[in-house]
């Protein structure tokens, strides 16, 4: 859930953009290092759990899908 505060609106009534902290450049290299190591696996579930952790909102195309229906 999203704080309607942390929220800017856009030109489309749809779209808005959430206010966040940036990351430090460590944090992003950090956060990098993750993604690569998974992708290096070769694993799809691996990379999906990797990207999970790295960003939050994160979301796969079922758990998406599960909630429209």
């Amino acid at each position: 859930m999203v704080k309607t505060e942390e929220l800017d609106k856009t030109d489309n009534s749809m779209i808005f953009i959430e206010r966040d902290t940036a990351l430090n450049k460590e944090e992003i290299y950090k956060k990098i290092k993750v993604l690569r190591d998974a992708c290096d696996t070769g694993d799809d579930l691996i990379a999906k759990e990797a990207l999970r952790s790295v960003v939050p909102t994160f979301k796969t195309p079922e758990e998406v899908n599960k909630e429209i229906a």
